[in-house]
């Protein structure tokens, strides 16, 4: 017969069975304390400012490597101290750091400095400073939570940027083995892991910068309130949602590419166009890194956005101004160079004009060579004009603007065109416009057909065709006006040359107005 246990047996055996389960539960507690003060210690270091968390009594309990390094300290001399003295902090600005946590335990309202002078080795640099309170769910102050962030850049336009994530694996290996001493009692644990989310779920939704957490298949955990506030979407829209979506399309491919190398690396640094919720794009600057379980498998993505779409915009600016520059130096060169041209080749049409007039004066009119030595005055004429307008350009003068005709100088200017064309080229004019009297400088009008005609004689030199030169009124009202600059609305008089030739490349097509090209 089975002997029934007796009651201290039973007892004793109810007893180990609760110890056991509460050290299995321990253990879970202390492994979710661990995975999330990882976190923590992950987003902390990642940031690109000063963070520092004092307790009541004014002890640092947690503080950046960037703010120590920034004081020439490592983060252990921080730890447990009120406070700390490095060659920018003064007396005066010490008690001023003091009196501000202070006001802030006392009131339990947040304070910022939205800029505020420190001496340091680089020189001047400016800051912009804002402390909270750190608050129990009892709404009881319990320490000052501080964050402060170099401005420079933005205060003297275009600097670098301050980097802002520094990866530090001895600080987090030793806030990792301070916090297992802290779990060494059920309770302690407890009060260790609430008060680490909550300071955890401050520091994230208040940050200043977005972040973002994304799975391995890319999809989104969560998001801060700075990264919809940066996006325009709100958290249900975004979340479980793969991050592609929201790229703008063209980024998607090069994207894919990346993201095996982000795995492998461990480390996310990358511009990306992405999709506004009202459609616009912004252009963001990706930092993070990829997490990690204890067997070494890719889990999680947790990265920091910052906006750099102006920068970027500023940047294409600048290289349109260079663009501006290098096209008008090369323009005064061509001047330059026009203007010593022009002067020799004045020099012999000086020659060719007047002995072109002493043979007119021997040359009786009813001789036929008569009509040519005419021709070739008029053309050498015409020349000088050119030459007077060349030399007005490499001095940069104002030509003068008087009434003229424009039918008359449209066709003197295809007569003398058809004497140098190809008879495979047919010219076509259309001389319709019933008022051609405008403001403009004759040889000007001149060259411009003169060019344009030429331009289309070598189109069509080889094959022939049509050269078509169409002159007509037309009116602009304020809606079509808006399309060619400097034009208000009015009657104007239009001048259209066509070509049948083989046109234009496009890569040419913006240099249709450089000389000699």
């Amino acid at each position: 017969m089975t002997r029934k246990p007796t009651y201290e047996e039973l007892e004793k055996r109810i007893r180990e069975l609760e110890q056991t389960e509460s050290g299995r539960k321990q253990v879970e507690m202390e492994e979710a304390l661990h995975e999330r003060q990882q976190l923590l210690e992950i987003v902390i270091n990642e940031l690109p400012f000063w963070f520092s968390l004092k307790d009541k009594k004014g002890r640092y309990v947690l503080v950046n490597q960037k703010m120590a390094e920034a004081h020439g300290v490592t983060v252990s001399d921080f730890i447990n101290c009120t406070t700390l003295h490095a060659p920018e902090l003064h007396p005066g600005g010490l008690m001023k750091m003091l009196e501000r946590d202070n006001q802030v335990l006392k009131t339990g309202e947040r304070i910022e400095v939205p800029e505020y002078p420190i001496m340091t080795s680089e020189g001047l640099r400016l800051r912009r400073l804002v402390k909270i309170p750190w608050k129990r769910n009892t709404g009881e102050v319990i320490g000052v939570i501080s964050w402060s962030e170099d401005i420079t850049v933005r205060k003297r336009a275009e600097e670098e940027l301050v980097k802002y994530h520094d990866h530090l694996e001895e600080l987090v290996d030793q806030r990792t083995a301070e916090l297992q001493q802290e779990i060494s009692e059920r309770k302690r644990a407890e009060e260790a892991l609430r008060e680490s989310e909550e300071r955890f779920q401050c520091l994230y939704e208040q940050a200043p910068l977005g972040y973002q957490s994304l799975d391995e298949d890319g999809c989104f955990i969560d998001v801060n309130q700075a990264w919809v506030d940066l996006m325009g979407y709100s958290r249900d829209q975004v979340i479980g949602r793969w991050f592609g979506d929201f790229l703008e399309p063209n980024e998607l491919d090069a994207y894919k590419k990346r993201f095996p190398h982000f795995i492998a690396t461990g480390e996310v640094h990358v511009d990306l166009q992405m999709v506004h919720h009202d459609g616009s794009i912004i252009i963001v600057h990706v930092d993070g890194r990829t997490g990690h379980d204890k067997r070494g498998q890719f889990k999680q993505t947790h990265c920091i956005l910052h906006d750099i779409t102006e920068r970027k915009r500023a940047e294409e600016e600048r290289e349109k101004l260079q663009e501006q520059l290098l096209q008008s130096r090369k323009m005064e060169a061509i001047g330059s160079l026009a203007g010593g041209t022009a002067h020799e080749f004045n020099n012999i049409l000086g020659t060719i004009i007047g002995n072109t007039e002493l043979a007119i004066n021997d040359v009786p009119e009813s001789n036929p060579a008569r009509e040519c030595l005419e021709e070739i005055q008029t053309a050498s004429l015409r020349a000088k004009e050119v030459l007077r307008q060349l030399l007005g350009f490499a001095r940069k003068s104002v030509f003068q603007l008087v009434p003229v005709q424009i039918s008359p100088i449209i066709s003197e200017t295809l007569k003398l065109i058809r004497a140098s064309i190809p008879t495979t080229i047919k010219i076509r004019q259309n001389l319709s416009c019933k008022s051609d009297t405008v403001m403009a400088d004759p040889t000007q009008i001149n060259q411009v057909l003169m060019n344009l005609c030429t331009n289309a004689k070598n189109a069509m030199q080889e094959k022939g065709g049509v050269l078509e030169v169409n002159l007509e009124n037309t009116s602009l009202d304020e809606t079509s006006a808006t399309r060619y600059e400097g034009l208000s609305p009015g009657n104007y008089v239009k001048l259209t040359v066509k070509d049948s030739g083989h046109g234009i490349d496009p890569e040419n097509i913006d240099r249709i107005f450089d000389p000699y090209f």
